[in-house]
């Protein structure tokens, strides 16, 4: 290393995980709430449809678990990149 990365290392400041995670908590709250709803939804078409009360809170499940998935990713990876040293 040279002395610029030993300086930079020095200066380093890294935001603290519990306030990125205050921050972020809104777009996680509106993530799960929505991802509740689309599977209330699903569930409650596939039960109009015919299916079963088991087949129906699958076909719910499974689709909440579908649309929450990928921003929740989203969102952990940029709480994770934020939390690098600047």
């Amino acid at each position: 290393m040279n002395g610029f990365h030993l300086a930079a290392a020095a200066n380093c400041t890294t935001p603290s995980l519990g306030g990125l995670a205050l921050s972020f908590l809104p777009w996680v709250l509106l993530v799960l709430v929505s991802g509740a709803i689309a599977g209330a939804a699903v569930g409650w078409i596939s039960r109009r449809a015919g299916d079963g009360r088991w087949e129906a809170l699958r076909h719910g499940v499974m689709a909440s678990v579908a649309w929450v998935g990928p921003p929740l990713a989203v969102l952990l990876s940029l709480v994770n990149l934020l939390s690098q040293c600047r």
